[in-house]
């Protein structure tokens, strides 16, 4: 007999679980449990006001208290992290936006590759023919161009404002933000930002080499600080604390301002793993956030 798959989702407190078993939608809280919807697939994005979830018919469904059948779904391209909005696409690869039980067509995402909203989720960031930076604005329903000829974006946590890259090789890149370029010929695989905007990257010192030792830096929004010229292995807790080992085992701590010696001779950096549960908040959980 097979066994079926139960989708689970949680609120984002935990004081809340909904849950997918025989086809019915369930929610668990304060120690009762309710059946709130019937003949569901899966379960998609959870918010304070509804519930997005896909049903036995593949059709697209959103539940506030009512079940309110949108429109018959592929798959979803991306959904906002704290309201209830997301751009989906039916069959024929015809794009959506729903809001809440709301649904509008949006014929300019129906092409786009890298679809993702703004913080306030109020805008979508995509790109055009692979290379041209969209930005479609949801209330105007409107879309215009931000910048072309760019390989890969994304956009800081704190702002809208757009990190990319330019004149990409097989290991290098530019570095734009915001339409200013940060720096040239870094390693396109090793670019990070913090929770405050602050950008990490790396130039390595032979691309050639598997493991290189590298100059890092830390852009803070005005300028690019060099933390180390010759680094082998890091870690980063905050602008004002970066831990560091250069290619001649020395371990050194970026202070925000100065460059402090710790010790000679050292081997390796370990760091205890940091007990974890699930948070909607990206940076709860790690100092550093991928942009490659």
């Amino acid at each position: 007999m097979k066994k079926e798959r139960i989708s689970i989702k949680q609120h984002k407190d935990l004081k809340e679980i909904y849950y997918v078993k025989d086809k019915n939608l369930y929610r668990f809280k304060s120690g009762k449990t309710e059946m709130l919807a019937e003949k569901v697939l899966d379960i998609i994005a959870v918010y304070d006001s509804g519930i997005y979830f896909l049903n036995t018919d593949g059709k697209y469904c959103y539940y506030d208290k009512k079940v309110h059948v949108l429109d018959n779904f592929i798959s979803y391209t991306c959904y906002g992290e704290n309201k209830p909005i997301m751009v989906f696409c039916d069959e024929n690869n015809n794009h959506y936006i729903a809001e809440g039980r709301n649904i509008k067509r949006v014929k300019d995402l129906d092409n786009a590759k890298q679809i993702m909203f703004n913080k306030t989720c109020t805008k979508i960031f995509y790109l055009q023919n692979n290379s041209d930076l969209m930005i479609y604005d949801i209330k105007k329903e409107k879309s215009t161009l931000y910048a072309k000829d760019m390989a890969w974006f994304s956009h800081l946590y704190v702002t809208d404002k757009f990190i990319y890259q330019r004149d990409v090789t097989e290991k290098t890149c530019d570095l734009y933000l915001d339409k200013k370029l940060i720096a040239s010929d870094i390693n396109k695989t090793a670019i990070y930002s913090d929770k405050n905007g602050n950008i990490l990257y790396r130039k390595d010192k032979d691309y050639s080499m598997l493991f290189s030792p590298y100059e890092l830096y830390l852009y803070n929004g005005k300028e690019s600080i060099l933390i180390g010229d010759n680094i082998t292995q890091y870690k980063f807790f905050d602008e004002k604390r970066i831990l560091f080992k250069e290619n001649s085992d020395t371990l050194y701590l970026y202070d925000g301002k100065n460059t402090i010696k710790i010790d000679d001779k050292v081997q390796n950096l370990y760091f205890p793993e940091k007990e974890s549960y699930w948070d909607e908040d990206f940076f709860e959980l790690y100092t550093l956030k991928a942009h490659f």
